[in-house]
This record gives structure tokens, C-alpha cells and sequence, in this order.
């Protein structure tokens, strides 16, 4: 179960001193999936085709996102197609909450369809081999 996103804090201490407080989490915070790992904030908006709504810097308290845009751009068949991302951002020098609103899904674009989360399952089962450096871990 995903809990709701505790309370945005600014770290205390430095990360690469003392990193017992930076763990890697998934929250919700109303329509939001939110991953952060008390160094970098990142949030979509499920409702919107999951679209990327903010990615913050938690050590200066600065958003580092100023425009809704696709997650990705692939090629099929010489046809382009946007992965995510939103419509009708009118300045894209900044993002507010009030301009997140207002977008709209494109419906053009791949469409979001569920997330789970869990330990990562390895997808190809290989064995590493090292040919030039055997005693490498």
C-alpha cells in the first residue's frame, strides 16, 4: 500500500555525510504518485495521463520543472509518438498549479495504463561475464 506523502522537510544533513535520511520512496499525494528519496522530488498527475507535474530539489527548496512535456518520443513506421505529457501550457517559463489545471491529455499521445510497486525483477536472465578484468565485482 502507498502511503500519503509526509510533509516536505529540508534536509538537515549533508547527504554524503551522514545518508541514513534519504531513502528512496513512493507516496501519494491527492492526485499525484510521488517519488522521492529526500533529495529530488518527483511527481505525476495520474489523472492526467501521468503526466510529470514537478520535480523539485529538496536540499534548496527550488522546482526544477517549468513545463509539462512528454515523458519520451518514439518512432514507428516513420510516424512520431508522444509518451505521456500534456496540452495547452500557454508559458512555459514556469509551472503553478493554477497552469497544471488547465492542461489537457493529447490524445495523440501513448495513454498511461497502471503502475505497481516492488522490487525491481530482472527482465533478461544473463550471466556477467567480465572477459578483460575476471577479478572485477
Amino acid at each position: 500500500m502507498i502511503q500519503p506523502e509526509p510533509e516536505i522537510l529540508r534536509p538537515t544533513v549533508d547527504w554524503l555525510i551522514d545518508g541514513t535520511q534519504f531513502r528512496a520512496q513512493v507516496y501519494r499525494n491527492g492526485a499525484d504518485l510521488v517519488l522521492s528519496n529526500g533529495l529530488i522530488r518527483r511527481a505525476w498527475r495520474l489523472e492526467m495521463n501521468a503526466a510529470c507535474v514537478a520535480y523539485d530539489n529538496l536540499i534548496t527548496g527550488d522546482p526544477l520543472l517549468r513545463a509539462v512535456r512528454p515523458e519520451a518520443q518514439i518512432t514507428i513506421n516513420e510516424e512520431v509518438f508522444s509518451v505521456g505529457g500534456l496540452m495547452g501550457q500557454s508559458n512555459h517559463a514556469y509551472l503553478t498549479e493554477e497552469f497544471i489545471e488547465l492542461l489537457k491529455d493529447d490524445p495523440q499521445s501513448l495513454r498511461f495504463s497502471g503502475f505497481r510497486v516492488g522490487k525491481p525483477t530482472a527482465r533478461l536472465i544473463w550471466k556477467f561475464v567480465r572477459h578483460h578484468a575476471l577479478e572485477a565485482k
